[in-house]
């Protein structure tokens, strides 16, 4: 028995010293309702890059993309963002704008076995 707990005990040890911390650096575009107005989708999209700034990296990884399933949540963080303002025209010759923001973000996840 004991020497079943001790076997049990290395193979939880070595496996652990097998993962490894890596970062993943990734894009996204994330985009706004559509308006009327030019100035009403860069209003809505100014709004949406200042919610974006104010989140928790918690609060961001619910957010954005992530690939991984063994992300650390609190590790979210943006490094930049760039909004444009885009003009979108129907089938119908209806002209709408809409914000397209795009966001450089980061994380980190465990690669590798993981106990």
């Amino acid at each position: 028995m004991k020497k079943l707990i001790v076997l049990a005990s290395t193979l939880v040890l070595s496996t652990t010293a097998f993962a490894a911390t890596k970062t993943a650096i990734l894009e996204t575009t994330l985009k706004s309702d559509t308006f009327v107005t030019e100035a009403e989708a860069y209003d809505a999209g100014a709004n949406l890059m200042e919610e974006l700034s104010t989140k928790s990296s918690f609060e961001l990884s619910r957010e954005l993309p992530q690939f991984r399933n063994t992300t650390k949540y609190d590790s979210f963080k943006i490094d930049d963002a760039n909004m444009e303002v885009k003009k979108i025209t129907n089938m119908s010759g209806d002209v709408h704008y809409q914000a397209a923001i795009t966001v450089d973000y980061r994380y980190t996840y465990k690669d590798g076995r993981s106990s």
